[in-house]
């Protein structure tokens, strides 16, 4: 039984070798550019910044962080030694793979010839070896994560089961398991599912699980709920969460409707994996009357039901499907991100598929050896191929987003790409088609306004810059890039306050940053504070002389607040009210200081005051809808709004509020009456609307 093992190793790590091979010839692509290659965090070897900050700027992920960092001591930004890391951690997945389908075997057929256990175990890890859908995990330089928490994932899987059946060691083994998932945590947050994985296979074991047993899982529950905990607070705050347009990502139900639909989206991808895409142009429909979200609770319903039904007769398959659906859990859009689905989401669920493919074949192996050989062979040869293929559509940046709009034809992202390529390569004119592909399929995304703007600061000419700039942040406030564009523009054109405000709304974008634009504009807002200190000196000298002349305090407040010095200039405006000042302009003042620090609640109460002085303040009813709003108070939010209208029946900002906000609750038919009646008030709030009713009409 050893050395069939040794063989079966041996034949998985030829086969590994030879679907990721061409990889090797890969560069670095897509994200790579941003997260990877130059980041100084991995330059420096920052463990610091690894293990106590975020060294990709996105994700608390110390461990791919550190991985990076050690890959460019030994080699420097070599894009085949990176790859080649890869290939190994995929390598090392595979063989775990093999590893814990005989611990499975044994666990659910403890009385069944080891030999047959270990047949079924080279075969699922064959399927899963070459399986095409993994090529974006070891072709995507990033997708590191992906490789190390699968790794770690499946070695505390393997350490948990040899706890239940060895007799020796086991004290030893169940730490091995918990330090193996908190190594797959630091990784990535997606094993998260681990304890809910351990739970399927106690379940389905032929022993029934003792109270000891099940108690001994709550460890690994709490530490996956921790985390789970830590990676949405961390994504809500680097914009990973709630960075794109989606209907109803402020309502559960909308949420549900897609993660019903989600499962049956990669079973099709798993079972007929062709067409396979970077980024994929499939939406959801959001309603949980809606056929495709009916039609996927009963598939899960289904699965479910037959798990239960053949747990005893045929348990692999029930660990299978229980597998499939504990794995992919954390990864059906119940939090908003960037991406719905993708390939590397359904890396560890993959197993499940794989498991129950090589199970149904070793049952057709039963009867007709030759035919489940045969097919098995096939299967193994023809996904091989499609897999060496797939990983070729990674080889290049510009490869690699042709290949995306072929199989996503209506995917905004790849065209965006292609745009600037072409502008890092001098080509204006092909750059510009780019983006006017991308804003066609998403007007108001504003890459064209960018795209101008970039080209005029280019040729020396900060006023069409900042023109063009501005056009592109009329359909989208956050752009960052464009935002940067036009702070430097007004900085060149000596318009330093304006420069310091947009400067200010990069940092308060809730984009994400993955190229470190937030940090450039940081520092340019620091060098140009310089200018600005001789007048808050002077302000504060005559402070100094007369702490109540209310004058200067009035001024020092405003000149704070202009250039992004929040805090001090609340505490200024805070100690003008101690001092008897009560206007309506310093009320307001306040409570628009206090929500672009992220203080809602503060917000909110100044806010009110400045209504209690003037109700018919339009601007105040906004501001007070966007304070609650940011409060989870989503009916006061609406209900604000409403005022706001009632004192002008064509604000047209209001209409855009409550239309995003029934959009962002999943109510479609109040978000397109609201929105539409924004889109007709001003073409500025139509450029905003546009992206809202663009996925409206698609559902």
């Amino acid at each position: 039984m050893l050395r069939a093992a040794r063989l079966h190793v041996a034949l998985l790590a030829a086969v590994t070798v030879a679907v990721c091979a061409n990889t090797l010839a890969n560069g670095f692509v897509w994200d790579d550019h941003q997260i990877l290659v130059g980041n100084p965090v991995y330059e420096q070897f920052d463990l610091r910044a690894m293990f106590f900050g975020l060294g990709n700027r996105l994700e608390y992920q110390p461990l791919r962080d550190l991985s990076f960092a050690v890959d460019f001591a030994l080699f420097g930004w070599r894009a085949w030694a990176i790859h080649l890391v890869n290939a190994l951690l995929y390598l090392g997945v595979v063989l775990a793979v093999y590893a814990v389908c005989r611990r499975v075997a044994r666990l659910l057929r403890p009385e069944a010839d080891a030999t047959k256990g270990d047949r079924a175990a080279l075969v699922t890890a064959l399927l899963f070896a070459v399986h095409p859908i993994h090529s974006e995990v070891t072709s995507f330089a990033v997708c590191r994560n992906v490789l190390l928490s699968g790794l770690f994932f499946f070695l505390a899987c393997w350490a948990y089961l040899r706890h239940l059946q060895d007799s020796r060691g086991r004290v030893v083994l169940y730490g091995a398991s918990l330090a193996f998932f908190f190594a797959a945590l630091l990784s990535k947050a997606t094993s998260v599912a681990f304890p809910a994985v351990l739970a399927v296979l106690q379940a389905a074991s032929r022993e029934r699980a003792s109270l000891r047993r099940w108690a001994g899982l709550i460890p690994f529950a709490v530490l996956g709920v921790a985390f789970a905990v830590l990676a949405a607070e961390i994504g809500r705050r680097v914009g990973v969460v709630n960075e794109i347009i989606r209907l109803g990502e402020a309502s559960l139900s909308s949420r549900a409707a897609a993660a019903l639909q989600i499962p049956a989206f990669y079973l099709f991808k798993l079972t007929v994996p062709v067409g396979l895409s970077a980024e994929y142009d499939v939406a959801f429909p959001r309603s949980l009357a809606s056929p495709a979200a009916l039609g996927g609770a009963l598939l899960l319903i289904a699965l479910a039901a037959a798990a239960a039904y053949v747990r005893r007769r045929l348990p692999a398959q029930a660990v299978a499907v229980g597998w499939f659906l504990a794995t992919l859990f954390p990864v059906l859009g119940l939090l908003s991100t960037a991406s719905l689905v993708a390939d590397r989401y359904v890396f560890l669920g993959s197993f499940g598929f794989c498991l129950a493919v090589a199970e149904v074949l070793a049952m057709l192996g039963t009867r007709w050896r030759a035919a489940a050989l045969g097919l098995t062979t096939l299967v193994v040869a023809g996904w091989s191929a499609l897999a060496v293929a797939r990983n070729a559509a990674w080889k290049d940046d510009l490869t690699l987003f042709t290949r995306t709009i072929e199989a996503s034809p209506g995917s905004v992202g790849p065209w965006v790409h292609l745009g600037f390529l072409s502008l890092k390569a001098g080509d204006a004119e092909r750059a510009l088609e780019h983006f006017g592909r991308a804003e066609a399929l998403a007007p108001g995304i504003g890459y064209v306004g960018y795209a101008r703007a970039n080209l005029a600061l280019k040729r020396g000419d900060p006023a069409a810059a900042l023109e063009h700039s501005k056009a592109a942040t009329s359909g989208r406030p956050h752009f960052m890039d464009a935002l940067y564009l036009s702070g430097v523009a007004a900085e060149q054109l000596g318009r330093l306050e304006e420069a310091m405000d947009f400067y200010d709304r990069v940092l308060r974008s809730g984009e994400v940053d993955g190229s470190g634009i937030k940090g450039k504009a940081r520092g340019r807002r620091e060098k140009l504070r310089v200018a600005f200190e001789p007048k808050l000196a002077s302000f504060r000298d005559q402070l100094a002389a007369d702490p109540g002349a209310l004058g200067p305090r009035v001024e020092l407040a405003l000149l704070l607040h202009r250039i992004g010095d929040r805090p001090a200039a609340l505490a200024e405006y805070r100690e003008l009210e101690r001092r008897g000042a009560h206007s309506w302009q310093l009320f307001y003042d306040v409570a628009e200081a206090a929500r672009a620090e992220g203080d809602s609640r503060l917000a909110a109460e100044y806010y009110a005051k400045c209504l209690q002085l003037e109700q018919a303040s339009g601007a105040c009813w906004r501001g007070l809808a966007s304070a609650e709003w940011s409060r989870r108070r989503r009916q006061e939010a609406i209900a604000a709004l409403q005022r706001a209208l009632e004192v002008d029946p064509k604000d047209g900002e209001a209409m855009l509020g409550l239309g995003t906000f029934h959009f962002q609750l999943g109510e479609g038919a109040e978000a397109r009456h609201w929105l539409e009646q924004a889109a007709s008030a001003s073409p500025a709030l139509a450029r905003q609307a546009a992206p809202y009713l663009r996925e409206l009409g698609r559902q």
